[in-house]
């Protein structure tokens, strides 16, 4: 592979991959070379020399010889495995993720067959481009490995001393250097605005990233404390002193879920098959103990699983722990939020074959869909959340509403539940899917909501509990769930549209922890509970504390717990309203997504509940009829 301009294509690469792309590099070139371990550490050398934290790492793999450095090396793409293809390994990744920020350079130690060597890569600002220092031989010569004759004054590193004794036999060591002799490189790139400011950011960064590493393979960290004031100058035993440093094992993300230990442990587990043959792993831990910090890295997240060519590990992308990303798998509890893990597995996209599957983007920064309908397009997450929710395992179902005990609607949610469905439900028409096998659409044949009935109907009799997470409601609704162990089919069969009566989502205030910051209001669509969707209600939001305040103010002290639920009540209802109205619109919205995505966004919500005016109305018209006159101010 050739060039005009490395530097170019080097600096592009690095600033569209991820800050700690460097720290992947490493590991799976580590795994590549056959290592036992690799360990990120501190060089105390030029600690104790001049002062300087520079980061090293190390491996016991099987090391380079002088030509192989200088081969693999030596030019961009260099590396000696495939760079390109669909599936590779990243091929120029260490290289480019690393010498954008370490200029003045990378000095790399390779032991191989019992002989040591050194390549020393750095930035030419006279040429503007990368390449290997030239070293003097004595014979008026000059070369770019260099040969093991003394030691760097200006580092204060003697480098034949850069692989510690646990590498026994053959290995590699790597040296970053920064932009100048005295950078500290410990803490990631300080130059571009992509400063880690923190060693956790690699370790949080190996957790987000590896799923799992191979039997046999080690990474262990070696940790400064986090006061920089409290940095040692120099260690005793290798730089593992226990009362100054932390030197530890990091794991990959699956074993930290299996091996959760401390106040809480992994209860129930199992997967989920959607349609195109993508797998969904979940995890749920147990409840964690009151008023206890969650361990390290084990709170819930949502990734998906993908491993590519050349004997690297599954690793995970599109990492998150977002609310709304949780929100659109039908899991909106953050008691549950915190112990749910979602791994989604679609398949690797076969060429050939052309069916559905993922691959990497050509910068490697993010995985791209392609076969059945797909190309390059952004992973259908949507999408796999519906069909997830739909099919929700019981497990999560009963953790949703075990965690909403207190969200049960009152008796006269009903009244005006009744009242909207009687006056605005012909107004409300919806288009569901029935199944059909001559239908011309399709459908998830796992959930069916009933529209909701209004109070001229005959109501079924109320039950303790009817699966909507409201007690003796006439709301009714049923849903079909896989049951313990058994995975339903979810792929989507014939069916044809019918218009019905719209059915009304239900609506619960929960605490301000369910929500970004500023926002009143949340949609979830596809709750598992809740089959005509779920409303979340900010209790803690300032606007409603402020009316709720107001209000308490206009009547007798007596009446302050009345008239905060009459508050909360017309919010909740008119909440309902505009949800329910926004089925009015999928008549000409042509791409029905933009109702849930963007006409119930949490902005829209939040929007529309902030026009104080109905709201005023309707709860002085109801204070009035319930309480009386206001007192005199």
């Amino acid at each position: 592979m050739t060039s005009t301009n490395p530097a170019l294509h080097i600096g592009r690469a690095y600033m569209e991959s991820d800050p700690h792309q460097w720290v992947r590099e490493l590991i799976v070139n580590s795994i590549q070379a056959g290592a036992r371990r690799v360990d990120f550490t501190t060089d105390w050398q030029g600690v104790q020399n001049t002062g300087v934290y520079r980061r090293l790492v190390v491996d016991d793999g099987c090391g380079m010889s002088a030509s192989q450095l200088e081969s693999f090396y030596g030019a961009y793409g260099g590396s000696g495995r495939p760079v390109g293809e669909t599936h590779d390994n990243f091929g120029v990744g260490a290289k480019s993720s690393l010498l954008p920020w370490n200029k003045y350079g990378m000095v790399l130690v390779s032991r191989r067959d019992g002989d040591e060597s050194l390549v020393w890569l750095r930035y030419d600002d006279r040429t503007d481009t990368f390449g290997m220092r030239l070293f003097p031989t004595g014979e008026g010569q000059e070369a770019a490995v260099e040969p093991f004759d003394a030691t760097n004054t200006e580092l204060g590193v003697d480098f034949r001393a850069l692989l510690p004794a646990w590498v026994e036999g053959s290995g590699t060591a790597v040296l970053l250097l920064g932009a100048d002799p005295l950078e500290n490189t410990v803490l990631g790139d300080a130059v571009s605005g992509r400063d880690q400011e923190s060693e956790k950011g690699v370790i949080d960064y190996i957790h987000r990233r590896f799923w799992d590493f191979p039997d046999g393979f080690t990474v262990t960290f070696c940790e400064l404390p986090h006061d920089r004031d409290a940095w040692p100058r120099s260690t005793t035993n290798d730089g593992t002193d226990p009362s100054v440093l932390r030197h530890h094992e990091v794991k990959g993300a699956h074993r930290h879920i299996v091996e959760a230990t401390g106040n809480s442990s992994l209860v129930d587990s199992g997967t989920v098959t959607l349609s195109n043959e993508v797998n969904v792993h979940w995890f749920l831990s147990g409840k964690r103990r009151p008023n206890s910090a969650p361990p390290m890295h084990t709170n819930g997240f949502i990734t998906v699983l993908y491993q590519s060519d050349n004997g690297a590990p599954p690793e995970m992308w599109d990492f998150t722990q977002s609310p709304y990303r949780y929100r659109r798998f039908g899991i909106s509890e953050k008691e549950v939020r915190d112990r749910l893990f979602l791994v989604i597995e679609p398949p690797r996209f076969d060429p050939g074959k052309g069916k559905f599957g993922v691959y990497p983007n050509g910068a490697r920064s993010q995985l791209l869909a392609a076969g059945s309908g797909f190309a390059g397009s952004k992973l259908p997450i949507p999408e796999w959340g519906e069909e997830f929710a739909a099919s929700c395992p019981d497990a999560i179902v009963k953790a949703l509403r075990s965690a909403r005990d207190d969200e049960t609607s009152s008796s006269s949610d009903y009244t005006w539940r009744n009242r909207l469905a009687e006056k605005f439900g012909e107004r409300w028409p919806i288009l569901r899917s029935v199944s059909d096998q001559t239908g011309k659409t399709t459908m998830l044949p796992t959930t069916e909501a009933i529209p909701f009935r209004s109070k001229k109907a005959p109501a079924s009799p109320p039950t303790p509990d009817n699966g909507a997470g409201t007690k003796g409601s006439p709301v009714e609704s049923k849903q079909k769930t896989a049951s313990v162990g058994v995975i339903v089919p979810t792929g989507r069969a014939r069916a044809r549209n019918r218009r019905v009566g719209g059915g009304l989502p239900d609506a619960v205030w929960v605490d301000e922890a369910e929500f970004d910051p500023g926002f009143l209001a949340n949609w979830i669509p596809h709750d598992p509970n809740h089959p005509s969707g779920l409303i979340q209600l900010n209790r803690d939001h300032p606007v409603i504390l402020e009316v709720i305040r107001t209000w308490q103010g206009r009547f007798p002290p007596h009446h302050e717990d009345e008239v905060g639920r009459i508050v909360l009540e017309v919010y909740k209802e008119v909440a309902v309203a505009q949800v329910a109205h926004t089925e009015h619109l999928r008549k000409v919205v042509s791409d029905s997504k933009i109702i849930d995505e963007q006409l119930r966004s949490s902005g829209a919500l939040t929007t529309g509940l902030l026009g104080i005016v109905p709201e005023e109305e309707m709860i002085s018209s109801r204070l009035s009829r319930r309480l009386g006159a206001k007192r005199t101010v």
